[in-house]
């Protein structure tokens, strides 16, 4: 059994990486790299991205979980269909361990992905003392 502490990103497929980015731009999220085949979007915290969009047929690929140690993804390594403990050559680093789960998705358990500086929040909302 390992610690997993939250979930960090969805990974998906899609033919047209522009009209994806203006999709999650309207949902707050911002680009955090991009590539010709890959883009990685994030939110407002310091997560590098939560969003992962790979060029192809449209569908949803996988999940990845932040494990609570390195530790932990040596756990996750000696499992029946698990991978080793690799690097991540992506935008972000860390390393991870890619397996499937029941319904043949990608789960991938990651440790030590970079941080990036808090974005700014807008509160677009007034505050509402009950007098207004």
């Amino acid at each position: 059994m390992i610690k997993v502490l939250d979930i960090a990103y969805a990974r998906f497929r899609a033919p047209d990486l522009d009209i994806m980015e203006n999709f999650l731009l309207d949902f707050g999220l911002r680009r955090s790299a991009r590539t010709d085949n890959i883009l990685y979007m994030r939110a407002t915290d310091e997560d590098h991205h939560v969003h992962i969009t790979e060029l192809g047929e449209p569908e949803f690929i996988g999940y990845a979980l932040h494990a609570e140690s390195e530790t932990d993804l040596h756990k996750i390594s000696a499992l029946p269909g698990a991978s080793e403990v690799e690097n991540i050559n992506e935008p972000g680093g860390g390393k991870r361990v890619r397996l499937k789960d029941p319904d043949g998705f990608s789960l991938e358990n990651v440790h030590v992905i970079d941080n990036l500086e808090l974005l700014p929040v807008k509160n677009i909302f007034k505050p509402n003392s009950g007098d207004s």
